[in-house]
């Protein structure tokens, strides 16, 4: 299944955006094409701008699969005169690398710092997950022919855990105390709130919706755009702050602070693929309240919301991998999800009804699919 979604939805965008011409049509072996069809035509990207993203990441299979994909992106943009410039550098990957070693090299490092990004509500699968993609760029350091001491130290991983953003109140009024900015301090007010059902909901709060009232020295705009750079660099002088003694409660609360501003930064950005094997059945008792208020359509099952809230973080015909229960295809509860969610922002263009027997230890009737956004 993991093949299946991500070969309909990262390769089969790549394989757009190449015109058919790639050698991943071959590679994924359940790409659904047809040799006489007629492509529609989807602007190329740099390989460096392409993101995809796991809202429920358990531990990582999604990920690691796109990761070899990705891979090979990788190298059909390099030898492609027309590949075009990435947002980030202004040059295209050939400028930015002077040769197929050099470029070999960057890539385990590339990929997990531009391309792969998760979530989950569980910090064990969370730390899985990263570990996992270590290990990944590790070995195609090895397969690239690199000894250990001539690999790129792999800086970044954009899989952070959906958690509250304050667990530790002393430290966050300790913390507050020091932003001398009153418009800092009460973003990081409004942060902390945002986030208090972060551990249940993960994605599924729209941390991203909240609006920052104009700021006195200048920012304005979204709240946590305008304000996530400074509080990051203040939490790094906070937790540092003494240097004579090892400070672990600061330095935990800085890191735990760090994964809630990274869900942030996940949530406001947009992905040309999303992969998911969401969670399904009620949502907590304590959450409920503010799911059903922000999925009135979905708030049957809390994997149609999932849908849902992938389908908002989608980029234009960006495309979404699932596989979840089948019962909000053919439920009348669902009714309205399938009309004003599913059918009129994001059509389904590969169904696979499953059944039971999918999922191991979930005696629930499956099905697979992946949906392309308007």
């Amino acid at each position: 299944m993991v093949q299946f979604l991500t070969d309909n939805t990262l390769g089969r965008i790549w394989y757009e955006m190449r015109g058919g011409d790639t050698a991943l049509k071959d590679r994924c072996e359940y790409l659904v094409h047809r040799s006489d069809e007629q492509l529609p035509h989807r602007p190329k990207k740099d390989p460096r701008d392409i993101r995809i993203l796991d809202p429920a990441c358990g531990s990582g299979h999604f990920l690691l699969y796109s990761f070899d994909l990705l891979a090979a992106v990788y190298e059909e943009a390099y030898a492609d005169p027309d590949s075009p410039r990435c947002q980030a550098t202004g040059r295209n990957i050939a400028q930015d690398y002077p040769d197929p070693d050099s470029l070999r090299a960057a890539i385990p490092a590339l990929i997990l710092a531009h391309n792969l990004h998760g979530v989950d509500i569980d910090p064990r699968c969370a730390q899985i997950a990263q570990l996992a993609l270590w290990m990944r760029a590790q070995r195609a350091y090895q397969d690239a022919g690199l000894p250990r001491g001539a690999r790129p130290e792999i800086r970044r991983s954009n899989v952070v855990v959906a958690e509250p953003l304050i667990v530790d109140h002393a430290l966050a009024n300790e913390f507050e105390k020091t932003l001398t900015n009153d418009d800092l301090r009460n973003a990081f007010r409004e942060l902390v709130n945002a986030m208090s059902l972060a551990g249940e909901l993960g994605l599924l709060s729209r941390v991203e919706s909240l609006r920052a009232t104009p700021l006195k020295d200048g920012y304005a705009g979204d709240l946590f755009v305008s304000s996530q750079d400074r509080l990051q660099e203040a939490l790094h002088r906070y937790a540092d702050a003494d240097m004579t003694r090892i400070n672990t409660r600061r330095r935990l609360f800085a890191d735990d602070s760090a994964q809630g501003l990274g869900l942030i930064a996940i949530a406001t950005a947009k992905y040309d693929t999303i992969l998911m094997n969401p969670p399904f059945g009620a949502c907590t008792k304590r959450a409920r309240p503010e799911f059903e208020k922000a999925y009135p359509r979905a708030k049957n099952d809390i994997y149609a919301a999932f849908v849902e809230r992938a389908i908002e973080l989608l980029a234009p015909r960006g495309r979404l991998g699932a596989i979840t229960s089948r019962t909000a295809f053919f439920l009348s509860s669902f009714r309205v999800w399938r009309e004003e969610i599913l059918l009129r922002k994001s059509p389904p263009v590969v169904f696979a009804d499953l059944g039971r027997g999918v999922l191991d230890g979930a005696m629930v009737e499956t099905a697979a699919y992946c949906l392309e956004a308007r």
